[in-house]
């Protein structure tokens, strides 16, 4: 499994597709789950000088996204769960998933169902705030990047809304556990996934 020994603010490939996407879609605000620290990919977005909504249910990391990107007043960084709290660990627990697969490294980091249901024991004032968020028609890039096994879940999520035709999805890590399977279902249903050079992240347009 490919180990990814940088972050998506250092991808050149990657700011430049966002640059394009924005240009060419005419996007009005970007969306983001898992905002972790703030530097990779949510530091890409905010310099768009769109504004720029971010999850993050962990609240150390939402300390230290805010202080990264205090120099960025278009960047909200959301202390909460995508989508409802008991739902993702009731998904998680059915999910059918054999250990090889929980055990595969994402993005250079052992990740597996524990490193999930610690995260997802953060205690958060809010949920379900992808769907607020995305249930509009407005023209958006929504991100899709929370914790492995949650990924496939927001997926579905975002497929599910109505509201989805002027949207741009990006998902990153599909090669894993977090959005490969979210890759196989774009292209069973025809939808074209535009694959990145470094095959770590995509887009797909509606």
């Amino acid at each position: 499994m490919k180990s990814y020994l940088y972050g998506l603010n250092e991808d050149r490939f990657f700011k430049k597709t966002v640059e394009q996407l924005v240009r060419e879609y005419m996007i009005e605000e970007i969306i983001e789950t898992g905002t972790y620290k703030g530097l990779g990919s949510t530091m890409v977005f905010a310099r768009t000088n769109l504004p720029v909504f971010s999850i993050e249910c962990n609240g150390t990391c939402v300390d230290m996204a805010r202080d990264n990107l205090r120099d960025y007043p278009n960047v909200v960084i959301l202390h909460g769960y995508s989508l409802k709290q008991k739902e993702i660990i009731q998904f998680l627990f059915q999910d059918n998933l054999d250990e090889k697969k929980w055990k595969a490294k994402a993005a250079g980091r052992g990740r597996g169902l524990f490193f999930c249901l610690r995260e997802l024991s953060c205690p958060a004032s809010a949920e379900n705030l992808l769907i607020k968020l995305i249930s509009n028609n407005k023209r958006q890039l929504v991100f899709l990047d929370s914790s492995d096994g949650v990924g496939w879940l927001e997926f579905k999520a975002f497929m599910a809304i109505k509201q989805r035709k002027k949207k741009i999805l990006m998902l990153d890590d599909v090669q894993v556990v977090k959005h490969s399977r979210s890759v196989q279902e774009l292209k069973r249903q025809g939808i074209k996934f535009h694959l990145s050079r470094t095959k770590r992240w995509g887009w797909a347009s509606f």
